[in-house]
């Protein structure tokens, strides 16, 4: 885990930095001096191009809906490797493309998401599953998300009264809206296997989730978080494609 600890704070930086670049680009007055204009653009476009670069290497694409393909594809074996050596790693890459699919789907493409923080979360499922003699996909699903939302790995939402997303859960409640998004997307997938198409199980799930919000949000209150959560995933699940 210090190998992988490490990738992930040198990956984290990397997004922050361009984030960064990004937010001071933006800023309202910006912070003038000569040049200021063309570096800020060279190095935007250097380290966003840096952080491509890794995962192209990695997944073979940058892009969302390979992204989403990719993780999918390596979610059915990950439940199964609770516990090895390398399930934080894999947890942390598969959240975290999913994630950002997620967000570029949503228009969210400036946002900074911290992959250290889906390991974290990793962490905390290996923990719960000490307790459960057997997971069933909604439960795990479940367990996914509250973790993912104790771990608040998205951060650097832009305001949503500055992009007309007035009222879209995921620009309001970006952390919450997404965790239970990964979540319905996970309860779908690992029930209807290969008979789903990655893409559209990812988009149906998260837009279930902006009609839904409310009712997923309500089960915090519950005594068994977790388990009402899942009773909602394994109800909401049948109606993703």
């Amino acid at each position: 885990m210090l190998r992988a600890g490490l990738k992930f704070l040198i990956k984290d930086a990397l997004r922050g930095a361009r984030y960064t670049v990004r937010q001071s680009a933006r800023s309202k007055p910006p912070i003038d001096f000569p040049g200021r204009t063309q570096l800020t653009r060279m190095a935007d476009t250097m380290l966003t191009s840096i952080e491509e670069t890794m995962v192209t290497l990695r997944y073979g694409s940058d892009q969302a809906d390979d992204m989403i393909r990719a993780a999918l594809g390596d979610y059915t074996a990950l439940v199964g490797t609770i516990g090895a050596h390398d399930f934080e790693s894999r947890f942390a890459s598969i959240h975290y493309r999913l994630s950002k699919a997620i967000l570029l789907h949503r228009g969210l493409d400036t946002t900074y998401s911290s992959e250290l923080a889906y390991a974290g979360a990793a962490r905390r499922i290996v923990n719960r599953s000490k307790g459960h003699k057997a997971w069933s996909a909604p439960v795990f699903a479940a367990d996914v998300s509250v973790v993912l939302i104790e771990a608040a790995p998205i951060r650097g939402v832009p305001a949503s009264d500055e992009t007309g997303a007035t009222g879209d859960v995921f620009w309001t409640d970006t952390n919450t809206a997404c965790a239970f998004a990964l979540g319905l997307t996970v309860a779908a997938w690992l029930t209807k296997g290969d008979g789903v198409s990655a893409v559209e199980c990812v988009d149906s799930a998260s837009a279930i989730v902006g009609a839904a919000f409310g009712r997923m949000e309500a089960t915090s209150r519950a005594a068994d978080p977790v388990t009402a959560l899942a009773a909602v995933f394994e109800e909401l699940a049948a109606f993703v494609p």
